[in-house]
C-alpha cells in the first residue's frame, strides 16, 4: 500500500489577507494570479507582467495546487499528464524527469519565471513538489523572455510564498512498495509591522519501487524563504532550497527479437531489473534565487532578479546492449552490459534587470518589458567506461562486478552569454491585444576536454501575436515564436553541436463558461527544429545532431467548475512528430514516444452541502497511442488507457484522510523509450493514503 499527496492550499486562500497581503500585479509578478481550484486567471509565464489569459497570444496551460492534492501527486511527471501534448520523457537512469511538448523533448524548466541551470543543462535530480503552489506550461518558443530553452514549450514551477498570515500544514503518507513520506510547511510574520514574512518547508521520503531494484529510493528537500515588503511599492524576496537524492541506477528495460525473427518487440515484466546491486546514484542540489522589484512610480517598475544553482552527481552505472543474442539450442535470451562511473558538478550563475512600464499613448495602453540578462557556466566532469559480463534478461543473476575502467569522457565546460531583450503589449480597446518583442543573444562556451573546442553563437530571437475578443468570453489568437539554444551536449567526438533553433506559427480560441468558472484552449499550431541535439544511440551519455524535425498537431485544454460542486480537468493532443532532414534516420520516421493521440480526464465530486459535504470523490483516465519506440522506428511501444481514482472525507476543521488508486485495472504500459536498450515501464496498481492538516 502507497501513502503519498500533498496538504491542501485552500485555507490560504480562504484566510484574509492582512495589509502587506495585497500587493498590485505590476508590483508582484511572481505571485500575480486570480483564481482557485482547477482554474488560474493570470500567469506569469508568457509576459512576465501578470496578464490575464484570455489577452495573451499563446497557448498556456496550468495545473493548480488542488489538481496536485486531489490527485494525490507527488512528482512533476504524474502532475503534467493533465495537459495536453505533454508526455514524459528519459529518467536519466532513473535520477531525474524530463519531458515531450508538442513533439519534441525538454529538460529545462524555470521556478518562478527563472530558467534553472540555464547556461550549461543539469539533470541530477527530480524535483519535488513540497513547495510547489501550481505548474504552469507555455506552448511554443519562450526564447525573448528566457533564452535558453527547448521550443516544445516552457514549464514554469511557480513556488508557495511566504505569507504574513500564520499557517502550518503537516502531513503523513505510506503505502505500497514500502512508500513513506513526510511533510511540513509552516509561514508568518517575523515582525509585529508586517514587513517580513518567512516560509520553511522540508519534506522526507523513502520507499521501494515495483521495480525488483536493490536500493531504496531516498529523497530529503528542504526550502526557506523570506519576503521584505517595507511598503506597497518595495518587494523582495530570498530563497534557498536544498535536495538530496539516493537511488538504485536503473536504466530500465529493453525490445527483444520477435518471435517471427523480424523486428523487435517489448515483451519483459516491469518489474524486470537488468542492473546490478552495485550501480548506484547520489546527487545534491543547491539553488538560489532573489528578486527585488521596485515601483518608482504608479507606471514605471524596476525588477532586479539573481540566481544561482549547483548539482552533484556520483554515479556508478550500467549500460545496456543494443542487441539481445538468443541462444539457438536452448532459447536463453542474454544481453551484452558495460559499466559506467561518472562524477559531475555544475554551477550556473543568472543575473537579470529589467523595467516594467505601463502607458497610454493615442489611445493605447502599452506595457512594455525592457532588460538585460548575463550566464555564466560551470562544468566538470568524469566519464569512465568499463567491462561487465552479460545477463540472461529472463533468468537474471546478479553479481558480476565491473573492471577495467578506463577514462573516456573527462571534461571541463564553461560558458556564459550576454542577452538583451524587449517586449510590448498594445491593447487597442477592450477587444483587441498585440504582443511583440524580440531578444538577442550573445553565448560563448569552451571545452577543455580532450577533443576540446570553443563556439560563439549569435542570434536574434522575435515574438509576434494578436488577440480579438468578439465577445468577453472569446478570444481568437494568432502567434509567431523563434527560438534559440547554444549546445553544450556532450559528443563522442568532443566537438560541439550546431546552436538549435526553432520556430513555431500558432492560432486557437480561448473560452470561458459558466461565469468563468471553466475555462477552455483549443489551439492548432506547425513546429520546427533544426539542429537537434539527440541521445546517441550507440553511446549512451552522449548527444548527436539528429537534424530537422517537425511537429504539426492540434490541442485541447479544459479546466475548472461545471458546478460549485464539480471540477474537471481534461486534455487531447493529435500530434504528427517526424523527421525531416536527417544523416542518421530517415526521412518521414516518427519521433521518440510521441503518439498521434493522448489525452487525459478528471472529474472531482465534493458537494459543499448535505449529508456528502465532508467527503469527497475524484476520477480519471490517462491515455495515450502507439508510439515509436526509437528514431529509427525499429519497434512500436503500445498505447494504453490508465485509470485512477481517489477519495477523501475532511474530519473537523483542520484534517483530512485521502486514498487514492493509480493504475486501478493494472495496465501495463511504457512510460517512455529513448532507444531500444532505454526502456521505462509505467507503474502498476498501487495505493496511496495521506492524513493531512491545516493549523
Amino acid at each position: 500500500m502507497a501513502l503519498g499527496g500533498a496538504q491542501s492550499a485552500a485555507a490560504q486562500a480562504a484566510s484574509p489577507a492582512g495589509p502587506q497581503d495585497a500587493v498590485s500585479a505590476s508590483e508582484i509578478v511572481v505571485l500575480g494570479s486570480r483564481g482557485e481550484g482547477y482554474k488560474v486567471d493570470d500567469l506569469t509565464t508568457a509576459t512576465r507582467t501578470g496578464t490575464d489569459i484570455m489577452s495573451v497570444p499563446q497557448s498556456i496551460q496550468f495545473v493548480t495546487r488542488q489538481v496536485i492534492d486531489d490527485q494525490q501527486i507527488i512528482d512533476l511527471t504524474s502532475a503534467l499528464r493533465n495537459v495536453s501534448g505533454v508526455l514524459a520523457g528519459t529518467d536519466a537512469g532513473n535520477r531525474s524527469e524530463s519531458f515531450t511538448i508538442r513533439g519534441f523533448r525538454s529538460s529545462y524548466y524555470a521556478i518562478d519565471s527563472i530558467m534553472l541551470s540555464p547556461a550549461i543543462q543539469t539533470n541530477d535530480s527530480f524535483r519535488d513538489l513540497a513547495n510547489v503552489e501550481r505548474i504552469e506550461v507555455l506552448k511554443g518558443p519562450a526564447s525573448v523572455l528566457y533564452g535558453r530553452g527547448d521550443p516544445g514549450g516552457l514549464i514554469n514551477i511557480v513556488t508557495k510564498q511566504p505569507k504574513f498570515t500564520t499557517g502550518m500544514n503537516l502531513s503523513l503518507q505510506g503505502g505500497s512498495d514500502r512508500f513513506v513520506r513526510a511533510q511540513a510547511d509552516v509561514t508568518g510574520a517575523i515582525d509585529p509591522a508586517h514587513t517580513l514574512a518567512f516560509r520553511v518547508i522540508g519534506a522526507a521520503q523513502t520507499s521501494d519501487t515495483f521495480r525488483d531494484v536493490f536500493d531504496p529510493y531516498r529523497r530529503q528537500f528542504a526550502s526557506g524563504s523570506l519576503l521584505w515588503q517595507p511598503d506597497e511599492r518595495t518587494h523582495v524576496i530570498a530563497s534557498l532550497t536544498y535536495a538530496h537524492q539516493a537511488n538504485q541506477t536503473d536504466r530500465g528495460i529493453v525490445a527483444t527479437p520477435s518471435a517471427d525473427g523480424k523486428g523487435l518487440v517489448v515483451d519483459l515484466p516491469r518489474a524486470r531489473f537488468l542492473g546490478e546491486p552495485w550501480a548506484t546514484t547520489d546527487s545534491q542540489r543547491v539553488e538560489f534565487n532573489y528578486r527585488i522589484e521596485h515601483q518608482i512610480a504608479d507606471w514605471l517598475t524596476i525588477r532586479q532578479i539573481g540566481h544561482y544553482d549547483r548539482g552533484e552527481i556520483d554515479l556508478l552505472g550500467i549500460n545496456l546492449g543494443n542487441t539481445v543474442r538468443v541462444n539457438p539450442m536452448t532459447g536463453a535470451r542474454t544481453l551484452t552490459r558495460t559499466s559506467v562511473r561518472q562524477g559531475e558538478q555544475n554551477h550556473n550563475w543568472d543575473f537579470q534587470l529589467d523595467m516594467v512600464a505601463k502607458f497610454n499613448t493615442f489611445g493605447l495602453n502599452h506595457t512594455i518589458v525592457l532588460g538585460g540578462e548575463r550566464l555564466n557556466a560551470y562544468r566538470f566532469r568524469t566519464f569512465d567506461r568499463g567491462s561487465l559480463a552479460a545477463i540472461d534478461i529472463d533468468h537474471p543473476v546478479y553479481g558480476a562486478q565491473p573492471t577495467n575502467f578506463v577514462a573516456a569522457d573527462d571534461r571541463t565546460v564553461r560558458a556564459k552569454s550576454n542577452s538583451a531583450y524587449f517586449q510590448d503589449q498594445i491593447d487597442i480597446g477592450e477587444h483587441v491585444n498585440l504582443l511583440g518583442g524580440v531578444r538577442f543573444d550573445h553565448a560563448r562556451s569552451s571545452d577543455f576536454g580532450v577533443t576540446g573546442y570553443t563556439s560563439d553563437d549569435k542570434a536574434w530571437s522575435p515574438r509576434f501575436g494578436a488577440v480579438w475578443k468578439p465577445i468577453k468570453s472569446v478570444a481568437l489568437f494568432v502567434d509567431y515564436t523563434r527560438s534559440f539554444q547554444s549546445s553544450t551536449a556532450p559528443t563522442i567526438s568532443g566537438q560541439p553541436l550546431s546552436p538549435e533553433t526553432g520556430e513555431q506559427y500558432e492560432a486557437g480560441i480561448k473560452g470561458e463558461a459558466f461565469n468563468k468558472r471553466l475555462s477552455g484552449t483549443l489551439a492548432i499550431y506547425q513546429l520546427t527544429r533544426a539542429h537537434v541535439a539527440q541521445q546517441d544511440p550507440n553511446n549512451v551519455g552522449f548527444n548527436i545532431d539528429a537534424g530537422e524535425q517537425r511537429s504539426r498537431g492540434v490541442e485541447l485544454d479544459i479546466s475548472g467548475s461545471i458546478t460549485p460542486d464539480l471540477r474537471i480537468i481534461a486534455s487531447g493532443a493529435y500530434t504528427e512528430a517526424k523527421v525531416l532532414t536527417s544523416t542518421d534516420f530517415a526521412p518521414g520516421n516518427r519521433l521518440i514516444g510521441v503518439p498521434k493521440w493522448a489525452g487525459s480526464l478528471w472529474l472531482t465530486y465534493e458537494p459543499k452541502t448535505g449529508v456528502l459535504h465532508n467527503f469527497g470523490l475524484g476520477g480519471g483516465v490517462f491515455a495515450a497511442g502507439n508510439r515509436p519506440g526509437d528514431l529509427d522506428n525499429a519497434f512500436k511501444i503500445g498505447g494504453y488507457r490508465r485509470f485512477d481514482l481517489s477519495l477523501w472525507r475532511k474530519v473537523g476543521k483542520s484534517l483530512r484522510v485521502s486514498a487514492n488508486i493509480k493504475n486501478l485495472f493494472d495496465e501495463y504500459y511504457i512510460e517512455s523509450s529513448v532507444s531500444r536498450a532505454q526502456i521505462t515501464p509505467g507503474t502498476g496498481r498501487s495505493a496511496l493514503i495521506t492524513l493531512s492538516g491545516e493549523f
